[in-house]
This record gives C-alpha cells, sequence and structure tokens, in this order.
C-alpha cells in the first residue's frame, strides 16, 4: 500500500463503522416505535396517520414563551379522549444547531398534551435547565415549587389564580425535566427524550391527572 491509502483506512473504517451504527440506530428505532404503538393501543389510544399535522396543530403548547422552530419532525402520535377533551401523546424531535464542527444534532421530545379548557398563557420551567426569565412570577406559598420552578406569563394574578395546591403538587411530583406550557388552547406535559418502557405503561393514567387537575385549575 502506498502511504496515501495507509493514511486513509482509519478515516474509511470510522465511515463503515458509523454507517453500521446508523443502520443498527435506525432499526432499533423501527422496533421500539412498533413497541409504543402495541402499548398505546392497549391502553385505548389511537395512532394519528399524520404526526406531523397534529404537532403542527398543538405546536403553540410545545415551546417556551417567545420560542418557534421550524425544524420539527413529526415521530409518533396517539390520540385518546378524556372528559370529553382531546389528548395525545406525542414523540417528535427537531434539529438544532451547535453540534460537532457546527452541525447541528437531533434533539427528541415528548409531550402530554390536553385541549381546554382554557388556561391563562404561562410557562413552568425546571429551574436546573432554564435561566430565570425576565419577569418571573413568585408563588411564595410554596417553597418546593418555587425551588423546582420559574414561572412566566402574561397575567401575574390569573396565573396565581391558576396555579393552585392540586395542581403544583402534581408538577413538583414529576420534576426535573419537565417543564409545564398552558394557554387557552390547553395545556402541556414536556420533556426531552423519548418515554421509557415504565413510562409508557402510565401514559394514560398521567393524561387523565393531567386532565383533572387543570380542569379544577380553570374552575378557580
Amino acid at each position: 500500500m502506498d502511504q496515501l491509502t495507509i493514511a486513509l483506512l482509519p478515516l474509511a473504517a470510522a465511515i463503515l463503522l458509523m454507517g453500521l451504527w446508523m443502520v443498527s440506530y435506525e432499526r432499533r428505532q423501527r422496533r421500539r416505535t412498533a413497541d409504543l404503538a402495541q402499548a398505546m393501543q392497549r391502553q385505548g389510544f389511537q395512532p394519528v396517520p399524520d404526526a406531523v399535522q397534529t404537532l403542527r396543530r398543538v405546536q403553540p403548547l410545545l415551546h417556551p414563551l417567545d420560542y418557534l422552530s421550524e425544524n420539527e419532525k413529526g415521530g409518533s402520535a396517539f390520540s385518546w379522549n378524556v372528559g370529553g377533551r382531546d389528548a395525545f401523546f406525542l414523540e417528535w424531535s427537531y434539529d438544532s444547531p451547535g453540534g460537532l464542527h457546527g452541525c447541528s444534532f437531533q434533539v427528541d421530545q415528548r409531550a402530554y398534551v390536553t385541549l381546554g379548557p382554557g388556561a391563562p398563557y404561562l410557562r413552568a420551567l425546571p429551574k436546573v435547565i432554564f435561566g430565570k426569565p425576565a419577569s418571573p412570577i413568585g408563588i411564595d406559598e410554596d417553597g418546593a415549587f418555587s425551588r423546582t420552578f420559574w414561572v412566566e406569563g402574561t397575567d401575574r394574578e390569573a396565573i396565581r389564580r391558576y396555579l393552585g395546591p392540586e395542581l403544583r403538587e402534581f408538577l413538583v411530583v414529576r420534576g426535573n425535566p419537565w417543564r409545564f406550557h398552558a394557554g387557552p388552547e390547553g395545556v402541556a406535559l414536556v420533556c426531552r427524550g423519548r418515554a421509557s418502557n415504565a413510562e409508557t405503561s402510565r401514559i394514560r393514567a398521567t393524561l387523565e391527572r393531567l386532565a383533572t387537575v387543570t380542569e379544577a385549575a380553570a374552575r378557580r
């Protein structure tokens, strides 16, 4: 072999290994998607044929204030009806800049979403992940909640009234890294990553509880 060929061997090996890893990753993802669909159908959910359309429908609930990404990619979406309200469990990904050598990298997310009955526009964001917002809303009477979340929104009095003890307890139990988004169109619990097997078995119960505590909050 000439010197150039010898020099290129490590690069060729790295490319081959990367290709094999991608094939293996795609196989694992397809298998996981099929397993998730089976688990969701056992709980009474229906798969949504067009996950991207559903993602766009609920997109305002999936982001912090003043943030909008054009890079979402639909993954899996499952629908259910809880108390007459449309509810969804979603998994999706988006491309984020800042990877190695300036390349983007994929970020996976998941969310529990219930539409209606309406809420003040707010975000409760975990302090270990998000920095202090410009005008945080204090919930001084609840030390555990205040230590865990920043709260921001547009109507302080309505938000403080909406974030009653039951809803705050529900959010604290989930804690980091979950964030809570609410608005007139509904509410969402959002987190990075895909659901674990243990979480998958509790998705219906989590959506039911989310609907219950937010309905109570809307009546406050």
